[in-house]
Order: structure tokens, then sequence, then C-alpha cells
């Protein structure tokens, strides 16, 4: 009479064997092994399960010749039984197949047999399944003598390496050289033409080649023009006009300061979309131009000497309205006068202060002025007589340095919200 057999179920062969042997007793022969996964989501996170069925040992599953011997012993030879038809079995599972599902890994399987790497020695020890047919192996406790299994990579012994070089030497150098590209000379040459300085291109152009050039598509060598405007893009900060609010725009005597206000009065009351009035804190000839300026757009101005009646009338209309400011020309020096405006800038409650830039302006005399503008809480530039030069790069690298965001740019009849890549482009056509 056939003895049934039991099965038992655990993550691992050796969890699994040591219930046999609790069961079954030491005698217990495994008849059939089955492994692969299970749980998991859409058949991810599976985790490996081992499934055997073993019977209590007895004559008919002793092997051939010999004395009784327990199969649970380290050195039990494998006892041979009837093999069970193929459909019974479910080979080891390759772990690359778990997310198709226990079916999909089984197909796999028979189609390309495939050992699945185990964690447990005592599944190391048992030989895979051949495709000539299933084997029946023993319960097999984990022999004490095994050892690890030996890396198919053997480091060299640290004598024979050669040393490592330290990491500053692994990068390339960010400033290019003649040679890297052929256009290197002629973009660093516009660069200067349009007004940066030596060391601020030299850092665009190695920019581009060492971060930019290395995703062009096409044939090589790629351009490197629009890599180093995009790297001036990147650089460049802009922050033009977003909502209703209160805007000053402050600058020395003839940057252009009363021209930019008459012509963003101008565009927003040309599109209707918000309300927009002037005021002009102290004007010299007491609003005249910027009235003249403002009247085919009709737009109200106030021209005043009184701050606190001008931070009155700033608090009722900025509810609903853009204020616009204009003042007083920023002293050359410092002194009383300069510190005078400050306090009145103060006072009328302002929610952003541009400094008016020429694009002319350069060197120390800018550094100075913008050194001024902060005092009088100028938080963005606005670059004034842009047509007035082709060297438009130096209020831009003016901008970068003082690390102020460029509002607006202005030349003598328009003005136009500052864009980075656009304004990075105009300097690398």
């Amino acid at each position: 009479m056939t003895t049934a057999s039991k099965t038992f179920r655990a993550r691992t062969l050796t969890d699994a064997l040591a219930q046999v042997r609790d069961e079954l007793g030491p005698d217990a022969v495994v008849v059939r092994r089955r492994e692969g996964l299970e749980g998991g989501v859409a058949g991810f996170f599976q985790k490996a399960v081992v499934e055997i069925d073993a019977q209590p040992g007895g004559p008919a599953l002793q092997p051939a010749g010999g004395g009784r011997t327990s199969v649970l012993d380290d050195d039990a030879p494998i006892v041979p039984n009837p093999a069970p038809m193929p459909s019974a079995i479910a080979p080891a599972l390759a772990r690359d197949a778990a997310a198709a599902g226990f079916a999909a890994a089984l197909a796999t399987a028979e189609r390309t047999p495939a050992p699945r790497p185990h964690v447990d020695p005592a599944v190391d020890a048992i030989p895979s399944p051949r495709d000539s047919g299933p084997e029946v192996v023993p319960v097999v406790a984990a022999p004490a003598h095994v050892a690890a299994p030996v890396p198919s990579f053997v480091p060299e012994p640290p004598a024979s390496r050669e040393a490592v070089p330290a990491t500053s030497s692994l990068l390339p150098a960010v400033t290019p050289g003649p040679d890297e590209h052929p256009e290197v000379q002629r973009v660093l040459s516009v660069l200067h033409r349009a007004g940066l300085s030596e060391r601020f291109a030299t850092a665009l152009v190695g920019e581009a080649a060492v971060h930019g050039l290395p995703f062009a598509e096409g044939e090589a060598p790629a351009r490197l023009r629009p890599f180093v405007a995009r790297a001036l893009a990147r650089r460049l900060d802009v922050a033009p006009l977003r909502s209703a609010s209160a805007v000053a725009v402050v600058g020395a005597w003839g940057a252009g300061k009363t021209a930019v206000i008459s012509r963003l009065a101008t565009a927003y009351a040309a599109a209707g979309r918000l309300p927009v009035a002037v005021i002009a804190l102290r004007p010299k000839d007491g609003g005249a131009e910027l009235a003249r300026l403002l009247a085919p757009a009709g737009v109200p101005l106030w021209a005043t000497d009184d701050v606190e009646g001008a931070a009155a009338r700033i608090a009722n209309l900025r509810r609903g309205a853009l204020v616009l400011v204009d003042t007083p020309a920023v002293p050359a020096r410092a002194g009383a006068e300069r510190d005078a405006l400050v306090a009145d800038l103060r006072r009328l409650g302002l929610d952003e202060v541009h400094f008016a830039l020429p694009a002319v302006l350069a060197g120390e005399v800018a550094r100075e002025m913008l050194a001024a503008a902060r005092d009088l809480g100028a938080d963005r530039i606005a670059v004034t007589h842009t047509d007035a030069t082709a060297r438009l790069g130096m209020a831009v690298e003016l901008a970068v340095e003082a690390r102020l965001p460029i509002s607006y740019l202005a030349d003598s009849v328009t003005v136009r919200p500052a864009a980075a890549e656009d304004l990075a482009f105009a300097l690398l056509p």
C-alpha cells in the first residue's frame, strides 16, 4: 500500500525541512519539490516559496541494497522514485519573470530553463531539475562543511593595481581651448562685441561645451551657439509685473525712468484690462513732461510734493489698479538729499522699486549707481536706452553680478517685459 504524502510550504527549503523533521520524523523522504513565487501586487513584490511533498520512511522507500539510512543525514543518497507527471512539477522560476505571474513564469521556465539564484545554502546543495524529468530529492539538512560559492570575479591584490587618479583630474576643464570646437573663438568674439567680459564669456562657453554639447543631436560637431545662449539664459533672472501693485521707478538724471513710467502706463491703458494711474513725486517741471506723454492714453496723473498725500492716494488706488510712481532723480553722491529720498520711498509703502539702468552705463560708475539703488529699496532692474548701444551685454552682466532680476527692456520708442531666452539669443544671434 502506498503511503500518502503530505505537503509542506515555507519561505526556504531549510524551514520546510524542519517542518518535515518535526512532523514525520528523521526517516521522512521528499518525493516532490516545487518552487515559485506568491503574493505581491500585479505580479510585483512577490516572495519566493518552497513547497515539498514528503512521506514517512518505510521499506518501499529505502535505497536498493545496504542497510537502512536516514534520509535526513547529511550524506544521505538520493532515493529514486517513479517520476510524477511533468504537469505536476513547477520548476525553478527566473526572478525576471515575476511580473508575469506564476503561470507565465512556469511557461517561460519550460521553454528556456534557467536556474533561479538562491539565498539558502541548503537549496544551493541540491541540483536543479533537468529537462529530461523531475528529480526526487531527499530531505537534506544544510551541511556544515559547504563552502561559500567562489565569486566569478576575483579582485587583484592591492599591490598590482594602478593608483586611481584624484577626482579633480577626472573632470574635464570648464574653460574650452581653441581647438575643442570650431565655433569656440567665433562665439567668444560675438560675446565680447555684445559687451560681456572675457571671464563671463569664457565661463558661458565652457558650460555649453561641457554640459550642452553631449546632448546635441545630429552630425558632429554640433552648433555651439544655441547651447551658449541657453547657458546665459539659465543665469538670468527676469521679473516683470505680475499683478496690480504700487511700483516706483528710480534712476539718475537722464536714465529714462520717466519714459519707462509713461510707456508702461500707456501699454496697460491701451489693453484696458487693468486700471492704471500715475503719481509724479516732486517733479521739477510740475509733471508737465509726463502729462504730455500720458495724454494720448488718457491716464490720470497726480503731481505732488506731499509724500503723505501720495501715500494715502496709493493706499486707495492699489486695491484694484496699477499705480506707477515717477520719482526724483537719484543724487549722484550719498548725503542728506539721497537719505531724504530713501525715507520718502519708504513712506509710500511700495510693492516694487525698479532701477532704470542705461544700457550704455558700465564699469564702476554703474556699480556705484546700483549700490545707490539698493539703498532706495530697488529690487529689479529696468534696462533703458537699449537701442543706444550694441553692447547690451554690459547691463546683462551687471544684473547677474548684482543678483537682481531684469524687469523690462526700454528703447527710444517701446518697453517690453524681459524674457531670459529672448535676451540671451539677442546677445548671441
